[in-house]
């Protein structure tokens, strides 16, 4: 890709060259996802700020109007690979802008669930539209089979970074004296232990 347009940046020397081919060619592949993560994120930003959004909030929105039923915080977290603390304070600052709204259902106990307005509804196409000219940028040059297949090979590895996370989960509960490991208050407070 160094001779693509659009894919190279100057260096100080004057010579042309895309970002990644700074790294040495044994780096660790993790690199280049941090390279993709940080540009999606900037990128979404640009594309989303003159609709008062930025990407995180992209993310949120179209979690949740992609779901047939309203979420509930806790689903919307889980679904978007967010803290529940991060998808609270996103909700919040969307439901202060009128894109959102959260409600109670009968029968589901104190469960907080999040459904688009109008407004949110409104955004939500918007972003679709964005959505649709950054992966057209974003994936030049790509097959439509090697992006079917790297859509393939990125679903196995969120998979295998979710059983890592539950990996590392259970090796810092583990590792954390009595009294500081999640769910020890609770029982200290109830009296019983795990």
């Amino acid at each position: 890709m160094q001779g693509d347009a659009g894919h190279e940046r100057e260096t100080k020397n004057g010579q042309k060259c895309c970002a990644a081919s700074a790294l040495r060619e044994d780096a660790p592949l993790i690199l280049r996802f941090f390279m993709i993560h940080n540009m999606t994120m900037r990128i979404g930003d640009r594309l989303t700020s003159p609709h008062g959004l930025t990407s995180a909030r992209w993310m949120i929105l179209c979690t949740i109007g992609e779901r047939e039923e309203p979420p509930t915080l806790s689903e919307l977290s889980a679904d978007a690979m967010l803290s529940l603390q991060n998808v609270s304070r996103m909700v919040t600052l969307l439901e202060k802008e009128g894109h959102l709204e959260r409600f109670n259902k009968l029968g589901a106990g104190r469960a907080v669930f999040v459904r688009l307005t109008d407004k949110g509804r409104r955004a939500q196409e918007t972003l679709h539209t964005l959505g649709d000219h950054f992966d057209t940028r974003f994936l030049h040059g790509v097959t439509p089979k090697a992006q079917a297949a790297l859509a393939q090979q990125l679903d196995h590895l969120i998979a295998n970074l979710e059983s890592f996370e539950h990996e590392l989960d259970s090796t810092t509960t583990a590792a954390q004296p009595a009294g500081r490991r999640p769910g020890d208050a609770r029982a200290a407070k109830t009296g019983k232990q795990k």
